[in-house]
């Protein structure tokens, strides 16, 4: 009897694991991702394939095995659709911006939860927040790029700063920074100037006083001939 059992339960099919179908993700990166899931189940645990029982199957360990392996997935959830049937929906990351290491010329796309997911061509747009960070530190994949508030500071600046007609074409922390970053406005016609900012400062705050300077006190003519602006003290702007 115990015989026939195991017979039943793993080798005569009954409850093997023939179709895997995987959504929520690129077509591109779901055959990667099938082949691993697939791979992953043909695998003997003590004497027995994994695909072999769907009753006993662990979601919680091919979750694991997909999460560690491939930091392009946020989250995923693993379901049995049928006693032959494994549904796994992706929830991958999405690119709020880039991160570049230029004393390694290596860029990698980050998400809202600061994670380094993948490597990046260098770039500068206006879709994803691009960051130029000259510190020599390293960035592994899988790792934040930044802290939060630095995130948040980044973030929050360019949309403050776009909110009110500025484009802002890069970021950048010089390679001495302990709490300071600027922003490249590209203004139209051709102007470059610098935004210089502090971490300790209000920077939503100071974001406020200045759209209130280039509206009130300068001219279009001044502003046109801008180099930079110095938030980097709260309450006080200077300029140049």
């Amino acid at each position: 009897l115990a015989g026939l059992a195991v017979y039943l339960l793993f080798f005569a099919g009954l409850f093997e694991i023939r179709t895997v179908e995987i959504n929520g993700s690129e077509a591109s990166v779901k055959a990667g991702i099938e082949q691993m899931v697939n791979s992953w189940l043909d695998e003997k645990s003590f004497v027995f394939r994994r695909r072999s029982n769907s009753v006993i199957f662990s979601p919680a360990q091919l979750s694991a095995k997909l999460i560690g392996s491939l930091p392009r997935i946020e989250s995923l959830e693993i379901r049995r659709e049928s006693r032959h049937k494994l549904k796994i929906n992706i929830i991958e990351r999405r690119p709020i911006g880039v991160w570049c290491l230029t004393w390694k010329q290596e860029c990698y796309f980050f998400d809202k939860n600061t994670v380094a997911y993948e490597k990046a061509g260098v770039s500068e747009g206006f879709i994803l927040t691009l960051v130029n960070d000259r510190r020599e530190r390293e960035i592994k994949i899988g790792s934040a790029v930044a802290s939060k508030d630095w995130l948040n500071n980044i973030i929050g600046a360019k949309e403050l700063l776009q909110k009110n007609g500025l484009e802002i074409a890069s970021f950048s922390i010089p390679d001495n920074s302990l709490n300071e970053f600027s922003a490249r406005v590209a203004e139209d016609p051709p102007v470059n100037w610098q935004i210089l900012f502090n971490n300790d400062t209000n920077i939503l705050q100071q974001i406020n006083s200045l759209i209130n300077l280039l509206k009130n006190k300068l001219t279009k003519g001044q502003r046109a001939k801008l180099q930079y602006v110095d938030l980097r003290i709260q309450d006080r702007i200077y300029w140049k």
